[in-house]
């Protein structure tokens, strides 16, 4: 497998966890958006509606009430326009909470308070007319009857108002259900999400990790095998091996070519020992300058200066060697050095 080819596939890999990651954000992150959608727009609307249709009930009631005592003229059409006004109130919180709800059991529980509320209605328009009736009438004995049957409506009032109220609370408590199971939703699709995104990150570094190690060793290792044994032959040592594999990569073939070239300057040192380059000369004794030069050989020094080529130039003066100096240097300065 090609060096880039190892390389593409372990930057796909770790590419692939940023994107599953990213995708199981997007996907508990939309199950999140719809459990709070259904709370925010859905639940608490409706039970915040529902609440006011308990209120509009209970105020049209009390209107009644005050209607079947009032015997003012002025007072009562006041009375009845207030009326009027908490009826319509009721009506369009209903309207509301049939464009928000589309369960079917709160929306039979819904068309059974409009039933109760529609026998309180009635109730009420009747009351309203033999309260009338009773402030119209002409004898006394008209008058009792006709107070005796708007008492027995008006009990019959609080009856349905309490009807009514008792099932729209049935609806609030079904409703406040779907909210609590709407919140264990969202807490639960964080969780998971959490859950989730840390496995994720567990897989991420970890797949990071063995995909460093095997670039380490199909890569880096091999390398360092190269510089080491770079570093033995420039001090001369050409006993050397880079150990190869069986990839088909450009590490690969650059170590197998290597080798070659290892072969071949061993073979050219042994057939011409005058080629021996890049020698480390040491001396033998840190008091006294002593070097052993091969004779009929070479010798290349990497110095930035020419110090320790005149060391070894007086070392072999002093035993009694004759060297030949060429140099871009003032002779009488070579001399007096």
């Amino acid at each position: 497998m090609r060096l880039l080819q190892k390389l593409a596939i372990g930057l796909g890999i770790i590419c692939l966890f940023v994107i599953l990651s990213g995708i199981i954000g997007i996907i508990y992150t939309n199950a999140l958006k719809d459990n709070l959608t259904t709370v925010t727009k859905i639940s608490s609307p409706t039970v915040s509606l529902i609440d006011n249709m308990i209120i509009s009930l209970w105020k049209m009631n009390n209107v009644i009430q005050e209607y079947s005592i009032e015997s003012d003229r002025n007072s009562l059409d006041k009375l009845r326009l207030r009326f009027e006004q908490y009826n319509q109130e009721f009506r369009d919180s209903e309207l509301n909470i049939r464009d928000l709800i589309n369960d079917k059991t709160i929306l039979a529980n819904l068309d059974t308070a409009l039933g109760k509320y529609f026998g309180f209605k009635d109730n009420a328009d009747e009351v309203i007319i033999l309260h009338k009736n009773e402030l119209e009438a002409q004898t006394i004995e008209e008058k009792i009857s006709l107070k005796e049957k708007r008492i027995t409506q008006s009990d019959k009032l609080e009856k349905n108002v309490a009807n009514a109220v008792n099932v729209l609370e049935e609806i609030a408590i079904r409703v406040n259900t779907i909210n609590t199971k709407a919140d264990e939703a969202s807490l639960n699709s964080i969780q998971k999400t959490r859950l989730n995104l840390l496995l994720m990150t567990i897989l991420s570094i970890g797949s990071s990790i063995l995909i460093g190690v095997f670039l380490s060793r199909s890569i880096i290792k091999p390398i360092n095998n190269l510089s080491k044994a770079a570093s033995k032959i420039a001090a001369g040592n050409f006993d050397v091996e880079v150990p190869t594999s069986d990839s088909d990569d450009e590490i690969n073939h650059l170590t197998s070519t290597f080798n070659q070239m290892i072969k071949s300057l061993k073979k050219m040192l042994e057939e011409s020992p005058r080629l021996k380059r890049f020698l480390d000369l040491k001396p033998k004794s840190a008091t006294q300058l002593q070097y052993e030069l091969e004779a009929g050989s070479s010798y290349i020094i990497k110095d930035s200066d020419s110090k320790a080529a005149f060391d070894i130039v007086l070392d072999k003066i002093s035993n009694k060697f004759h060297p030949l100096c060429i140099t871009r240097t003032n002779p009488s300065n070579i001399n007096e050095k």
